[in-house]
């Protein structure tokens, strides 16, 4: 990012539970399909709202559409053959529900189609899976 877009955003190493002290604040945090992946979804948000200005903007897969995305539903575990890495399984609701409680009000929710290659084999066609993206702001 910094040879190709000229960033200069410093890189900083850490834990997402335990963000480095002299990693300051930051304008904006996007969570990008990671909190599916993470051992404590809360805990990881909780960090970083506790450090972002403004605003929080978190993306994940809608795998189950059986499931009302406006639900506030985090199940644990979802077996998958075709996401075998996935410890959760989160709808939006449960997110905004989540930045709610952190602080953020009344986040919109979008829906679009990504087209994703399933256990990242890149040797077979992708396919269309429903993602979501919720965009908080600080009350």
């Amino acid at each position: 990012m910094h040879g190709t877009y000229g960033s200069s955003a410093p890189l900083a190493y850490g834990g997402i539970y335990e963000l480095p002290a002299d990693v300051g604040t930051f304008d904006a945090a996007v969570f990008g399909a990671i909190l599916m992946h993470v051992r404590d979804p809360f805990a990881a948000l909780s960090a970083v709202a506790d450090r972002v200005l403004d605003p929080v903007v978190v993306t994940g897969s809608h795998w189950e559409p059986e499931v009302d995305p406006n639900g506030n539903v985090v199940r644990f575990a979802p077996h998958r053959i075709d996401a075998p890495n996935r410890r959760w399984m989160i709808t939006p609701g449960a997110v905004v529900r989540m930045l709610e409680r952190l602080g953020f009000s009344d986040p919109p929710i979008s829906f679009h189609a990504h087209p994703h290659h399933l256990v990242h084999d890149m040797t077979k066609p992708p396919v269309d899976i429903q993602m979501y993206a919720v965009a908080a702001h600080r009350s």
